[in-house]
């Protein structure tokens, strides 16, 4: 029998024995009895519950402490005197003297109780050498805790809670935000220490970029606490100055006579090196299975798997990228090849617990620059990834899918995730619920209303319950069932639900939250359903105005603003004004999200539509057909989305054939 069960067996043996006490007494009326028998048996739980909530407690937290001593770097900071363990990269002689960047001041005055520091830039611009030196000098007496996984934040952040003096450091932040790591939440209980993160610029573009739709909203709630550094790979003259201080150290004179194009840090860290090592062994008499496996931890990586990656996933994938190689190494001979530093310097994939590797980011850095929006990894590889996911990982990989138009698999990784999640921690864990609302997007941008409204509601509800009406989770969920309702023709509905959600959020977020401006586009897009395209106008307009303003005019969401006006000027007949906007769009769209993206094809689309006002039909029915080839490809011969491509391109047809 259970605990639980043995408790309660013991609640009715003295609810029993109370009673039989008091009839001994002479206590004869029965309401009487019944009290006592509950008087008695409350107050042996009461004596015990305690002691078992207490133990399981201890139990916990002696768990968490257990897991923290193998998977984080844990010390006061005078202490902690080997970098490297918190990420800064090995050079070839060990770690050269540092060279202060202009940003360290900023750094440092940032460095408080409540601050939250964010250093941004490229692999190996020297983000996580100017965080250590900068927390070394500022607060040598702090206790300073580097959890190496995901799963591990919010022991950590629990452990750092009940010290007076703290810092969470956290190298390479995308790995550690969202679902499972770092919260709002999180952040509020370390208001009392301090916070100091690195973030690769390309991972930053993809946490914060897109639509209000994508499914970053805790991470940008994260990063919206976060005061940004910017760190450039390139030294400036005045840092090149001191850095010529140092001409004496071998490392750091060998590095000003040679780094070049490469920044200097670049160099030291050995980047350009190691790319060379691994572009060099794809050769057939080199290391190609070597360089294969390096090749598929890299696209892993691209495709959202930021936690360690599983050696059986590299040895399952790699072959997709070995080609048609004449009698490559063995496979051990490539793994020691991938994991040994050449010349001492840092290693293609780093060994992590035995099992795991890591990759090292300056040639993920280098792939991601490489390959043009829409050039996404081999759908096969993501597959593979997701069954080696756990739930936060397959997270991580629905979200990257989602954000590339990739909705099949975003799907396929959600429903892991939320496998993973139910039978982990159960049917109403805010993971859960979080993984199910997440699934819920996709099944809508797959064009599945019913289920997606049906999922919504039951997210909605759940969150209302356990996290109030107002919380943002709740709002996110309220405003996403509502998009569902305008997409189902239902704008009354919509309508309401979109007030309901931005009044709440213009009082709890302000009027230019990116949130509430969200919930102002919304309505404005019910405005124009509803043919009232003055009010729609004006609203696309302000909300436009305010997103260039503070996004900046290529921003997704800017994007999203000038799109919509673009469709409220077709209707009101100014063909040349939305043509134009219709155009710049697009144009911005392919270059940033691909050819293929669904909001590049909806912009194609659109455009389609002012051509066709205009009586281009040929050029029209030209666009339509390429849309709705590609829609058909990739969404499917029944999307939504693809059934209007195809009433659009026949629409022309007939226009043509009546000329």
């Amino acid at each position: 029998m259970s605990k639980r069960g043995w408790l309660l067996a013991g609640l009715i043996i003295v609810a029993g024995a109370t009673s039989a006490v008091m009839a001994a007494l002479g206590v004869k009326q029965w309401w009487v009895l019944a009290i006592g028998a509950v008087v008695g048996a409350v107050a042996v739980f009461f004596s015990e519950y305690p002691k078992e909530f207490l133990k399981r407690g201890a139990q916990r937290r002696e768990e968490t402490g257990f897991a923290l001593t193998r998977g984080a770097v844990s010390g006061k900071v005078l202490d902690l005197d080997d970098p490297i363990r918190l990420g800064v990269h090995k050079a070839a002689k060990g770690v050269p003297p540092y060279i202060r960047r202009d940003v360290y001041d900023e750094v440092v005055s940032h460095l408080r109780p409540g601050g939250f520091v964010v250093l941004v830039g490229d692999s190996t611009a020297g983000k996580s050498r100017t965080a250590y030196e900068a927390v070394r000098a500022t607060l040598p007496k702090h206790h300073l805790m580097a959890p190496e996984r995901r799963d591990l934040v919010d022991a950590a952040v629990d452990d750092l809670a009940r010290r007076p003096k703290c810092v969470l450091w956290l190298d390479d932040l995308e790995k550690f935000v969202g679902t499972g790591g770092l919260t709002v939440a999180g952040v509020d209980r370390l208001r009392h220490g301090t916070i100091i993160a690195t973030l690769r610029r390309e991972e930053l573009n993809q946490l914060t970029g897109g639509d209000d739709h994508r499914l970053s909203d805790e991470a940008r709630r994260v990063l919206d606490q976060a005061h940004q550094v910017q760190l450039d790979r390139h030294f400036t003259p005045a840092e090149l100055e001191r850095a010529e201080e140092y001409r004496s150290d071998a490392q750091i004179g060998d590095a000003l006579r040679n780094s070049g194009e490469y920044g200097l840090a670049e160099y030291l860290a050995a980047g350009p090196t190691l790319l060379a090592h691994w572009t060099n062994a794809k050769a057939p008499n080199a290391h190609p299975r070597g360089a294969a496996l390096v090749t598929a931890a890299i696209d892993c990586r691209r495709a959202g798997f930021h936690a360690p990656l599983p050696k059986a996933l590299l040895d399952e994938v790699h072959d997709h990228y070995l080609g048609n190689r004449v009698r490559p190494e063995s496979l051990n001979e490539a793994w020691k090849w991938a994991t040994e530093p050449p010349r001492g310097t840092t290693t293609a994939l780093l060994e992590q617990g035995g099992d795991h590797v890591q990759v090292f980011d300056y040639l993920v850095d280098h792939v991601q620059s490489m390959h043009a929006p829409g050039d996404h990894v081999p759908s096969d590889i993501v597959l593979a990834a997701i069954r080696h996911a756990d739930a936060s990982t397959a997270y991580a990989i629905g979200q990257t899918a989602y954000d590339n138009g990739r909705y099949a698999l975003a799907k396929s990784a959600f429903e892991h995730a939320l496998r993973l999640d139910e039978a982990e921690q159960g049917p109403e864990h805010l993971d859960t619920v979080r993984s199910r609302h997440y699934l819920a997007m996709v099944l809508r941008a797959q064009g599945d209303l019913t289920t997606a409204a049906t999922e919504y509601r039951a997210v909605l509800n759940i969150y209302t319950r356990t996290l109030g009406p107002e919380h943002p989770d709740t709002l996110s969920s309220r405003n996403n069932l509502a998009n569902v309702l305008y997409d189902q023709g239902d704008l009354t509905a919509a309508a309401t639900e979109y007030r309901a959600v931005l009044n709440i959020r213009t009082r709890t977020l302000g009027p230019e939250h990116p949130h509430t401006l969200t919930s102002r586009n919304n309505l404005a897009l019910v405005l124009r359903a509803q043919g009232d395209l003055t009010a729609a106008a004006t609203e696309h307009r302000a909300v436009h105005d305010i997103r260039t303003r503070t996004l900046g005019p290529e921003h997704p969401h800017t994007l999203t603003s000038r799109n919509n006006l673009a469709n409220v000027l077709y209707d009101q007949g100014d063909l040349t004004a939305a043509a134009t906007e219709h155009r710049a769009v697009h144009d911005i769209r392919t270059r940033t999200l691909g050819p293929e993206h669904p909001h590049t094809l909806r912009s194609r689309d659109n455009l389609a539509l002012v051509l066709r006002a205009q009586g281009d039909l040929t050029t029209a029915a030209t666009e339509h057909r390429a849309v709705l080839n590609i829609r058909t490809r990739t969404l499917g011969p029944e999307h939504p989305h693809t059934l209007t491509s195809r009433n659009n391109l026949a629409e022309v047809e007939k226009r043509l054939r009546g000329q």
